[in-house]
């Protein structure tokens, strides 16, 4: 029965073997996730619409940024099911919508988690622009130092901060202490400063070691990096000056749409580079094979003729097909 396979023999070939034999999901199921999708969307963008409860205008580009990453991230994912970039994505559309409609549930503990986790669609981001070349898997130790940075600020140093920091429903809170908390909020930050600077010099080294394809294939990372490098601006300046600049905030904000769009972007010129050696294969076959032969000069005929000529030219194509 398998006579005829090549099986896998080692970790790299089960991990390549894993990955394109993924297993396709009905179309129940993704009709699903779209349902999903625009319930969340709706439910996120439900203060807008019905005013029920207080915003701020940037609250609305995260939700709308974060409907993007949904929806992009379900033609990925749907596209290239092998490929978990997609799935990163979608998750980081979800995470972003995780605050905002746990805010509305009148519960303390609704409220709690809506304070732990504004910052959890970071914990999908990261790992998003970092393996871009690797269909979202993390094969390197830097990548896995990178997202452990985010863990431990997203789901250890977020809930050790409400400890002591008197929010309203905040269910952790142990003790009212002001300093302690003021000291665990600027580790958060002095965090969340260096995880970009870590991904942007990581991806920066990729972009400069890898050929032109590899370049075009990182374009989504560089500009996550570079959205990531926005918020840590704004953390720097917010801690010298003490307010947060909103500016910034908007650009940075505004500026992770690039993602999802570049991504697809890269998605559409594959499939129509596919389309292209397709077209030329099926062209192979209605032509015939003297119109298949190359056509020298007339003078290649004659012994002796342009011998140079022939030289230069066969050391060309040798060159190309290298």
């Amino acid at each position: 029965m398998t006579g005829g396979l090549a099986l896998p023999r080692g970790r790299g070939d089960t991990l390549l073997a894993q990955r394109f034999g993924a297993e396709r999901r009905t179309s129940v199921v993704w009709v699903l996730l779209w349902v999903l999708g625009a319930a969340a969307t709706f439910g996120a963008l439900a203060p807008v619409l019905f005013r029920h409860v207080p915003f701020e205008p940037i609250d609305v580009a995260f939700r709308i940024v974060g409907a993007s990453f949904v929806a992009c991230g379900l033609v990925a994912w749907r596209r290239r099911p092998d490929n978990r970039s997609g799935l990163l994505m979608t998750a980081t559309g979800f995470a972003l919508f995780a605050s905002p409609l746990l805010a509305q549930v009148g519960s303390p503990l609704a409220k709690t988690l809506a304070l732990v986790l504004p910052d959890l669609w970071v914990v999908f981001f990261v790992p998003l622009v970092l393996t871009l070349l690797t269909g979202g898997r993390l094969r390197t130790v830097l990548d896995r130092v990178l997202v452990a940075a985010v863990l431990l600020e997203v789901f250890v140093l977020a809930p050790a901060w409400l400890m002591f920091a008197p929010e309203d429903g905040n269910l952790l809170l142990v003790v009212d202490n002001p300093g302690i908390a003021a000291a665990l909020d600027t580790l958060q930050r002095v965090l969340f400063i260096a995880i970009p600077v870590g991904t942007a010099l990581v991806l920066g080294g990729r972009y400069r070691a890898a050929s032109t394809p590899g370049r075009r294939a990182l374009l989504p990372g560089v500009a996550g990096a570079a959205c990531l490098l926005l918020f840590a601006l704004m953390l720097v300046v917010q801690l010298i000056g003490g307010e947060k600049p909103q500016l910034i905030l908007w650009v940075a904000t505004c500026s992770l749409i690039t993602v999802p769009v570049a991504f697809l972007a890269g998605l559409l010129r594959s499939r129509l580079a596919r389309a292209g050696v397709a077209d030329l294969f099926r062209d192979l076959r209605s032509i015939g094979p003297i119109e298949r032969r190359p056509r020298w000069p007339a003078c290649w005929a004659t012994p002796g003729c342009c011998s140079r000529s022939r030289t230069a030219t066969a050391s060309s194509t040798l060159r190309d097909v290298r």
